[in-house]
């Protein structure tokens, strides 16, 4: 349970980052595509529960698994 909640504070401060990344790249990402208008926040927040649903389920898998080879080594079943 403890490592679900170190993922979910995880995945905020990531959110938190990877906003403010996303609007210092998208006029150099403008500037490479010149004919397309790509909108890299739009396609985030487009996408906000397969991108979020998907990183907190790759981290709680990373979780369960590294408890289950920590405590498998200390307890032989």
């Amino acid at each position: 349970m403890e490592g679900i909640v170190y993922s979910l504070l995880s995945l905020g401060i990531l959110l938190v980052v990877i906003y403010p990344l996303l609007a210092f790249l998208q006029p150099y990402l403008n500037d490479f595509f010149k004919e397309y208008s790509v909108s890299l926040i739009g396609l985030v927040n487009q996408n906000f529960l397969q991108v979020f649903g998907t990183q907190l389920l790759v981290a709680a898998v990373i979780t369960v698994l590294s408890s289950y080879l920590a405590v498998r080594r200390y307890i032989k079943v």
